[in-house]
């Protein structure tokens, strides 16, 4: 995927590249893909803030395009992504709920 980890991290406003992120578990609001931005608050191309901003994500899954609001109030648990990023797995707690790739509220579904 190359270096789509190249966005401002909004909490400390340092700067950070990682490639190959799908192949790794997000444990917590903390490690992220193995670039470790505990309580921080951004990720994948845009910037975010842990209080109710939203993010995009573009050309990461096969081409689709997903955009979510508030993953990051404190609540937001763990995803696990697929080696080929075709498919992931959310748990959200307390927040509302998105299964399998299904965003509930957005509407928006994942292949």
């Amino acid at each position: 995927m190359g270096n789509i980890w190249n966005e401002k991290i909004s909490a400390t406003g340092k700067y950070l590249q990682r490639e190959n992120i799908w192949n790794d578990k997000i444990p917590g609001i903390g490690n992220i893909c193995n670039g470790k931005i505990s309580e921080m608050g951004n990720i994948w191309n845009e910037k975010i803030s842990r209080i109710g901003k939203y993010l995009e994500w573009e050309n990461i899954w096969n081409g689709k395009y997903l955009k979510r609001e508030n993953i990051w109030n404190g609540k937001y648990l763990e995803w696990e992504i697929s080696g080929m990023g075709k498919y992931l797995e959310w748990e959200i707690s307390g927040m509302g709920n998105i299964w399998n790739g299904k965003i509930s509220g957005m509407r928006k579904y994942l292949e």
